[in-house]
């Protein structure tokens, strides 16, 4: 599957509310449903076939980030979703309610969007 058809579909995923409770768990706050369900798609995460290398983290990685990537995603308040190389992942900020790409290395969000679904479709 490409990111581009995963993101038209998240809205159809069901959450699963383990997934939900262990990330909110983390965070100390609740989590809006679109990232639940994009995580709830595959709890092991998934490759997407694209040009670009994309990938669906898993609910482990993304409940390990901080520690695996360096980067303290929870006091940030950003959860990492996708993983779209180059040490950037495409998050979603709590703060302010928007998705965003991060970039690890130089600590710097951008390609601030409304929607899972605006950050991968023009």
């Amino acid at each position: 599957m490409k990111v581009s058809d995963f993101v038209k579909k998240v809205g159809a995923i069901p959450c699963d509310a383990q997934v939900g409770e262990k990330i909110a768990a983390l965070y100390g706050q609740p989590i809006p449903d679109d990232v639940i369900k994009a995580l709830s798609y595959n709890a092991q995460g998934e490759f997407f076939d694209s040009d670009d290398i994309c990938r669906l983290m898993s609910v482990d990685e993304v409940a390990n980030a901080s520690k695996e990537l360096g980067v303290d995603f929870v006091a940030a308040g950003l959860v990492p979703v996708i993983d779209v190389g180059d040490n950037c992942f495409v998050c979603f900020d709590l703060a302010s309610g928007v998705w965003l790409k991060y970039n690890i290395i130089d600590a710097t969000g951008y390609c601030r969007k409304q929607s899972l679904e605006a950050m991968f479709i023009r």
